[in-house]
Protein backbone atom coordinates (compact mmCIF):
# COMPACT_ATOMS: atom_id res chain seq x y z
CA UNK A 1 0.00 0.00 0.00
CA UNK A 2 2.80 2.27 0.92
CA UNK A 3 4.42 1.89 -2.49
CA UNK A 4 1.11 2.57 -4.66
CA UNK A 5 1.10 5.68 -2.28
CA UNK A 6 4.48 6.77 -3.54
CA UNK A 7 3.65 5.72 -7.13
CA UNK A 8 0.65 8.12 -7.13
CA UNK A 9 2.57 11.08 -5.54
CA UNK A 10 5.49 10.49 -8.21
CA UNK A 11 2.91 10.31 -11.29
CA UNK A 12 0.77 13.18 -9.88
CA UNK A 13 4.36 15.21 -9.66
CA UNK A 14 5.48 14.35 -13.25
CA UNK A 15 2.05 15.44 -14.06
CA UNK A 16 2.37 18.77 -12.95
CA UNK A 17 5.86 18.91 -13.74
CA UNK A 18 4.56 18.10 -17.22
CA UNK A 19 1.82 20.81 -17.07
CA UNK A 20 4.28 23.33 -16.17
CA UNK A 21 6.33 22.92 -18.84
CA UNK A 22 3.19 23.24 -21.61
CA UNK A 23 2.55 26.21 -19.75
CA UNK A 24 5.80 27.40 -19.98
CA UNK A 25 6.58 26.46 -23.39
CA UNK A 26 3.45 28.37 -24.92
CA UNK A 27 4.25 31.15 -22.96
CA UNK A 28 7.53 31.96 -23.83
CA UNK A 29 7.09 32.68 -27.52
CA UNK A 30 4.91 35.46 -26.26
CA UNK A 31 8.39 37.52 -25.11
CA UNK A 32 8.86 39.99 -27.02
CA UNK A 33 12.82 40.88 -27.79
CA UNK A 34 13.88 44.48 -28.63
CA UNK A 35 16.82 45.68 -31.04
CA UNK A 36 19.21 46.70 -33.66
CA UNK A 37 20.63 44.80 -36.23
CA UNK A 38 22.47 45.12 -39.09
CA UNK A 39 22.07 42.83 -42.48
CA UNK A 40 24.80 42.17 -45.14
CA UNK A 41 24.57 40.46 -48.30
CA UNK A 42 27.70 40.29 -50.31
CA UNK A 43 28.45 38.75 -53.83
CA UNK A 44 31.83 39.20 -55.50
CA UNK A 45 35.47 38.49 -56.38
CA UNK A 46 38.63 40.08 -55.72
CA UNK A 47 37.86 42.10 -59.35
CA UNK A 48 33.71 43.22 -58.82
CA UNK A 49 32.14 42.70 -55.75
CA UNK A 50 28.80 44.69 -54.17
CA UNK A 51 26.96 44.98 -50.96
CA UNK A 52 23.93 45.44 -49.64
CA UNK A 53 23.15 46.97 -45.86
CA UNK A 54 19.97 47.37 -43.79
CA UNK A 55 19.56 47.93 -40.40
CA UNK A 56 16.66 48.36 -38.64
CA UNK A 57 15.68 48.24 -35.07
CA UNK A 58 12.77 46.26 -33.79
CA UNK A 59 10.49 45.83 -30.79
CA UNK A 60 9.67 41.81 -31.33
CA UNK A 61 6.17 42.70 -32.63
CA UNK A 62 7.10 45.26 -35.28
CA UNK A 63 9.48 47.46 -37.18
CA UNK A 64 10.01 50.74 -35.86
CA UNK A 65 13.04 52.25 -38.49
CA UNK A 66 15.38 50.98 -40.98
CA UNK A 67 17.69 52.16 -43.61
CA UNK A 68 19.28 50.96 -46.22
CA UNK A 69 23.23 51.31 -48.24
CA UNK A 70 24.56 49.97 -50.72
CA UNK A 71 28.35 49.47 -51.68
CA UNK A 72 30.67 47.49 -53.97
CA UNK A 73 33.69 48.52 -56.48
CA UNK A 74 35.83 46.88 -59.08
CA UNK A 75 39.13 46.48 -60.46
CA UNK A 76 39.75 47.37 -63.73
CA UNK A 77 38.98 46.84 -66.52
CA UNK A 78 35.65 45.54 -64.92
CA UNK A 79 33.03 48.13 -63.63
CA UNK A 80 30.52 48.06 -61.10
CA UNK A 81 27.60 50.71 -61.12
CA UNK A 82 24.96 51.63 -58.24
CA UNK A 83 21.22 51.36 -59.11
CA UNK A 84 20.19 52.42 -56.18
CA UNK A 85 18.40 50.67 -52.97
CA UNK A 86 14.67 51.33 -52.95
CA UNK A 87 11.87 50.38 -50.17
CA UNK A 88 9.82 47.80 -52.33
CA UNK A 89 7.56 46.40 -49.24
CA UNK A 90 6.52 48.40 -45.78
CA UNK A 91 4.58 47.63 -43.60
CA UNK A 92 4.79 47.35 -39.48
CA UNK A 93 5.46 43.81 -39.00
CA UNK A 94 7.92 43.19 -42.37
CA UNK A 95 9.30 45.81 -45.15
CA UNK A 96 11.75 44.52 -48.17
CA UNK A 97 14.28 46.85 -49.56
CA UNK A 98 15.88 46.10 -53.45
CA UNK A 99 18.92 46.89 -54.48
CA UNK A 100 20.39 47.31 -58.09
CA UNK A 101 23.85 47.16 -59.61
CA UNK A 102 25.16 47.16 -63.02
CA UNK A 103 28.48 45.26 -63.47
CA UNK A 104 30.29 45.27 -66.99
CA UNK A 105 33.65 44.71 -67.88
CA UNK A 106 35.05 47.53 -70.48
CA UNK A 107 37.43 51.06 -70.52
CA UNK A 108 36.36 53.50 -68.02
CA UNK A 109 36.25 56.92 -69.68
CA UNK A 110 35.84 60.68 -68.63
CA UNK A 111 32.08 60.37 -69.64
CA UNK A 112 31.26 57.09 -68.12
CA UNK A 113 32.30 53.19 -69.00
CA UNK A 114 32.39 52.26 -72.51
CA UNK A 115 31.23 48.28 -71.50
CA UNK A 116 31.52 45.68 -73.47
CA UNK A 117 29.38 43.32 -71.77
CA UNK A 118 27.23 44.74 -69.18
CA UNK A 119 24.76 43.17 -66.47
CA UNK A 120 22.07 43.88 -64.34
CA UNK A 121 21.38 42.57 -61.03
CA UNK A 122 18.51 42.72 -58.46
CA UNK A 123 19.53 41.91 -54.44
CA UNK A 124 16.58 41.62 -52.04
CA UNK A 125 16.61 42.16 -48.58
CA UNK A 126 13.51 41.11 -46.00
CA UNK A 127 13.03 42.24 -42.51
CA UNK A 128 11.24 41.50 -39.75
CA UNK A 129 9.64 42.79 -36.24
CA UNK A 130 10.90 39.79 -34.98
CA UNK A 131 14.66 40.47 -35.46
CA UNK A 132 14.68 37.48 -38.35
CA UNK A 133 16.11 38.60 -41.47
CA UNK A 134 16.91 37.14 -44.99
CA UNK A 135 18.66 38.40 -48.46
CA UNK A 136 19.69 37.09 -51.66
CA UNK A 137 19.67 37.60 -55.04
CA UNK A 138 16.69 37.88 -57.20
CA UNK A 139 17.93 38.41 -60.80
Amino acid sequence: MKNMEQLSKRTNLKKTVAYGVVIASLLTPAIAFAGTKTTSCYRGSVFMWSNDRVTFSYTGKKIISSYAHQSGGAIIPATMTYKGIRLVSNGSWSRSYQGQYLGGGGIPTPWGAANLVSQLKTMQTWIRGDGHWAAGWVS
